[in-house]
């Protein structure tokens, strides 16, 4: 039942509860196609229920040998995605993986490896050698979110297996075209990140980025720019054309006050193009928008006592009183403010790059 809910994307949190209850009592009449298709379709729908994820984890663990590997990529997809961890069944999973890892599809390598980087689970180098092994061995066969997943999560793991990632560009260059905004930006950060440079490959993806550029969010736009900053493949159309979405853009993205990371993608882009070709319109863009943000958390300002706990920080700044969010310097190149969230005071130090490196 739960498994025709996800599949019409209808999530009702008391019929989900009830479920998940009812689930986590009889998880024993389970078989283990039916296990997996139920946690596969909460983690569809969103939808975490402890007692259930822990009566599904004892299970996998105890019956660990009769999952195939299309079962346990999808268990590990399924906890990941609901941002579960389990270190215990994790590291069960993956010691089972191992030994199953040339019987995996391409759909399970990268699904197995996105789990496990996005979780944080620490993989043996033997396990990791081996997923690159049986990922070579099926490149051409994998479809361009499998591959831009797969390169994505070989970085976040920092396994750096260069054959592997040149064959990989090679495939990639191929595809590029097909990729989507998101998935072009994560493989080249998987790229720069474990520091492969290779120009075809680059040139290729500056070639499908181009005319995606004002479909990229903020913070894929500044990955893009780091990415072929940190490799310093100058590409000038491309560069130009990242130059002029963000002096557009820049307003708009700390023009949100929800919007913790709008500061970051900010400087990120310009940090990046510094290493570039910084225009100087650029910088008077970012250093405009970051005023701005900051006389906006000025204007919306309701004064709060500060918190004892918070005072060593403030004594720090040599301020003898800060009101929050409040502006502690701004002028042209430079904004500092001071915000609270959740009773932790933040210190945002703003500094927009007036010089060519």
């Amino acid at each position: 039942m739960v498994w025709a809910f996800a599949k019409l994307a209808y999530a009702d949190a008391p019929l989900l509860e009830a479920s998940a209850s009812q689930a986590a009592w009889q998880i024993h009449a389970f078989s283990e196609q039916g296990l997996v298709n139920t946690v596969w379709a909460f983690a569809k729908l969103q939808f975490s229920h402890a007692p259930f994820m822990g009566a599904i984890s004892a299970v996998v663990q105890e019956q660990l040998a009769k999952f195939t590997p299309r079962y346990l990529s999808n268990i590990s997809w399924a906890f990941s995605a609901l941002k579960v961890h389990d270190g215990p069944m994790l590291a069960a999973i993956a010691q089972a993986s191992q030994t199953k890892i040339r019987e995996f599809n391409c759909q399970d390598l990268a699904n197995m490896l996105w789990s496990m980087a996005t979780l944080a689970v620490s993989l043996p180098p033997e396990m990791l050698a081996l997923a690159a092994e049986a990922t070579a061995l099926r490149l051409h066969d994998f479809e361009s979110q499998g591959l831009a997943n797969t390169s994505w999560s070989l970085a976040v793991l920092e396994f750096r297996d260069v054959p592997l990632m040149h064959a990989m560009s090679a495939v990639v260059s191929l595809k590029a075209s097909s990729f989507s905004s998101q998935e072009l930006c994560n493989t080249i950060w998987a790229f720069a990140t474990l520091k492969v440079l290779d120009e075809p490959f680059f040139q290729a993806i500056a070639d499908a980025v181009y005319p995606r550029l004002f479909q990229f969010l903020p913070v894929d736009l500044a990955n893009t720019a780091w990415a072929f900053a940190t490799v310093e493949f100058r590409n000038k159309p491309l560069v130009a054309a990242i130059e002029e979405v963000a002096e557009q853009r820049f307003g708009a993205w700390c023009s949100r006050p929800e919007d913790d990371a709008a500061v970051v993608n900010v400087l990120s882009v310009v940090e990046a193009l510094g290493r570039l070709d910084l225009k100087e319109s650029l910088v008077s863009a970012a250093s405009a928008a970051l005023c701005d943000r900051a006389q906006r958390l000025d204007q919306s300002y309701q004064e709060q006592p500060l918190l004892e706990e918070l005072r060593v920080t403030t004594e720090r700044l040599a301020v003898d009183s800060v009101t929050e969010p409040r502006v502690l310097a701004s002028f042209p190149g430079l904004c500092a403010a001071a915000s609270s969230s959740s009773g932790a005071r933040a210190l945002c130090f703003a500094r927009a790059r007036e010089t060519k490196t």
